[in-house]
């Protein structure tokens, strides 16, 4: 059997593998709009535009849906069902498990190879095409690029129900030099509470180093705003899904 903590170390070298570059500076949690005041709207789309930048990520992603069709990935399977669970490159000890990492946004394991090897025009061109996973990508790539913005656009992901998102801003914060530690902590305390029985037994393992008793102290408290802002703008039906546990 696979050790139980393996899921958060693996998001830590998932992550890192959408890393282009290192450059950007130290992020502040309200710029960055992810400690934010109420009903703060969607950022908008990065780089050369995925679609009208001027519009909210979300809408975005609202008014591509309708080109669905036209996805470059759409060949891959969208679930789990049938693939075997030793292959899975999040963990899944169980057909329950494998059902979960599909409901929170997880790639499947053909899925996360084309996704990873694929260029940001094509991932572009995806979540042009209503594809919310390949926008998740991109804008985890983009964080690593300097996209300030993009930790705002992954956050919002998680509230429309990719924990896969939050998983992946978490890995950035606790790892990267540029990163927040405190920030990273909230994050895995937030998956934890929204019902990843995982997320609490990888913490410790996604940080380079141990926390101090200080920041996780200061991490509890953004725990506590972190949460109440994704519970009140979350759009799934169940804000707390409990991941099966082996």
């Amino acid at each position: 059997m696979k050790p139980i903590w393996i899921s958060g170390a693996l998001i830590v070298l998932v992550a890192s593998t959408l890393a282009i570059s290192r450059s950007c500076g130290t992020p502040d949690l309200l710029d960055e709009g992810i400690v934010a005041p109420e009903n703060q709207p969607s950022a908008a789309g990065h780089g050369p535009a995925r679609a009208d930048s001027s519009k909210p990520h979300n809408d975005i992603r609202q008014a591509s849906t309708e080109k669905s069709t036209l996805s470059p990935f759409s060949h891959l399977p969208r679930t789990r069902s049938g693939l075997p669970l030793e292959s899975d490159p999040f963990v899944a000890e169980s057909v329950e498990e494998q059902r979960w990492l599909d409901r929170n946004g997880y790639p499947n394991a053909e899925q996360w190879k084309t996704y990873s090897m694929s260029s940001d025009s094509m991932l572009q061109l995806a979540a042009e095409s209503g594809d919310k996973l390949a926008g998740v990508v991109l804008d985890s790539r983009a964080l690593y690029k300097g996209d300030k913005g993009a930790s705002d656009r992954l956050f919002h992901a998680a509230e429309d129900g990719s924990m896969f998102a939050l998983s992946l801003l978490q890995a950035y914060m606790a790892a990267s030099p540029n990163g927040n530690r405190e920030l990273a902590y909230a994050i895995s305390r937030v998956m934890e509470m929204k019902g990843d029985t995982r997320a609490a037994l990888a913490r410790d393992f996604s940080f380079p180093s141990a926390l101090t008793a200080e920041e996780r102290l200061k991490g509890e408290a953004l725990t506590l705003q972190l949460h109440k802002q994704l519970k009140s703008n979350t759009k799934t039906t169940s804000f707390v899904d409990p991941r099966p546990f082996p």
